[in-house]
């Protein structure tokens, strides 16, 4: 499979980011019924910056796969950004509209 350069866009390009908005969209509901049963999302949002994947993991007690699974989730959406720290761990962060999203992420679990 060949990636298809950031600056590339068309209908077809169009059609395959709908396209993963949509799976993603659909992934998000069990998602984040997990991120808060384990207290992840709260931590998330009381952090004053990006916090380590990994140790975010470690301290909720999910699968560190998982919880990198689920940053990237968060970050399609828009609602958290992902990057790499100095050491090359995977950060996330909430981004503002993800905080304010976070106060209602008790209601998926409904669902």
């Amino acid at each position: 499979m060949q990636a298809v350069p950031l600056q590339h866009d068309g209908p077809a390009l169009a059609a395959w980011r709908r396209t993963c908005a949509h799976v993603s969209g659909g992934a998000m509901g069990s998602t984040v019924a997990v991120l808060e049963r384990h207290g992840a999302l709260e931590r998330l949002a009381r952090a004053a910056r990006p916090l380590d994947v990994a140790a975010l993991a470690r301290d909720t007690d999910l699968q560190p796969a998982y919880a990198h699974l689920a940053a990237l989730l968060l970050a399609t959406q828009g609602l958290a950004t992902t990057a790499r720290s100095p050491h090359g761990a995977a950060t996330v962060a909430l981004t503002d509209e993800g905080r304010a999203w976070a106060r209602h992420a008790a209601a998926y679990d409904r669902f």
